[in-house]
């Protein structure tokens, strides 16, 4: 009995006193992650990231042919669940479909001859009649950048994350864009952010090496931004509004530098506490900032491959009471 009073004690009730919130919410976390593994929500969401990875293949600066072939065994894995579970109608398979009649286009205009194995995994599990034509998407600069002043609907229709720079941009235009962000929201007006700028060749190339997220495309980002949260700032118990609080600037930042027509794309930073260490040897940041995400970004090619990128229908998103 006193083993178990123990044990209560060090694995519920200790980490409830010391940890408060966050230690139901990475109970929750480990629920969804763990036990939630094998529901439909969870399965539409492996095949919507699955279909972007090989998206985003496609719009490489350089594609490598026959790319992904991992990941297309994975899609065509998913697929043959979606159809035992019915659910070959929802938007994640017909975004699939699309992708999968791409990708075979895409490597027949190259004369590209994939893996026997593969292609006929790919013809199988193909339903043409679910295919409409939506492929990724190719623009100018000029036209990329037409929608960037107008009405807030057209303007932010238009802003996509950008994997093909050809230089650095204009400071002061940054710089403009930065102000323009603080203008975003922040609970009790804390302000919490700090944007942290990297420009050096060589320091680009370890910060990319560490992050692990910008195979492709990472040889031609010109600039860097760390995005930080200084937890002195915050309050009790707000441990996590500083994440919150990274999300609302690092969406008007983005805006903000496609309004100045500066390029950008986000390179996700759930690392470990060895990748913080890591970067932390690069760049100067004081004991209480922790990082909340990447960017990179510059002025973007004369001519822009980018992911079609498929959003969520409003039935899917709304939930009214």
């Amino acid at each position: 009995m006193k083993y178990f009073s123990n044990l209560l004690y060090l694995n519920v009730f200790l980490p409830v006193a010391f940890f408060g919130k966050s230690y139901f919410l990475f109970l929750k976390y480990l629920r969804g992650f763990l036990v939630m593994s094998n529901t439909d929500a969870r399965l539409l969401v492996n095949l919507r990231v699955s279909v972007h990875i090989l998206e985003k293949g496609l719009t490489m600066p350089r594609t490598r042919l026959g790319f992904g072939k991992s990941r297309c065994m994975e899609l065509v894995r998913l697929l043959n669940i979606c159809q035992a579970r019915e659910l070959s109608r929802t938007e994640e398979y017909i975004m699939a479909m699309n992708l999968i009649s791409e990708y075979l286009e895409f490597h027949k205009a190259k004369g590209y001859q994939l893996d026997t194995s593969l292609k006929k995994l790919l013809m199988d599990i193909l339903e043409p009649d679910l295919v409409d034509g939506r492929k990724q998407i190719g623009l100018d600069r000029e036209n990329f950048f037409k929608y960037a002043q107008s009405d807030f609907e057209l303007f932010s229709k238009s802003r996509r994350s950008v994997r093909n720079f050809s230089r650095r941009c204009d400071q002061d235009l940054f710089r403009r864009a930065v102000s323009l962000a603080n203008t975003a929201p922040s609970a009790c007006n804390r302000q919490a952010h700090k944007v942290h700028v990297v420009s050096d060749s060589v320091k680009i190339a370890a910060i990319l090496k560490i992050q692990g997220g910008a195979n492709g495309f990472g040889h031609t980002i010109p600039q860097i931004g760390v995005l930080t949260v200084d937890y002195k700032c915050l309050g009790r118990f707000e441990e996590h509004d500083g994440y919150f609080n990274s999300g609302l600037y690092a969406s008007s930042l983005m805006y903000s530098m496609h309004y100045y027509e500066i390029g950008s794309v986000f390179l996700n930073w759930s690392s470990t506490l060895r990748q913080e260490r890591a970067l932390r040897e690069l760049i100067t940041l004081s004991p209480t900032e922790t990082v909340t995400v990447l960017f990179a970004f510059g002025v973007p090619e004369d001519y822009l491959r980018l992911c079609r990128s498929e959003k969520k229908s409003l039935n899917n998103t709304l939930i009214e009471l």
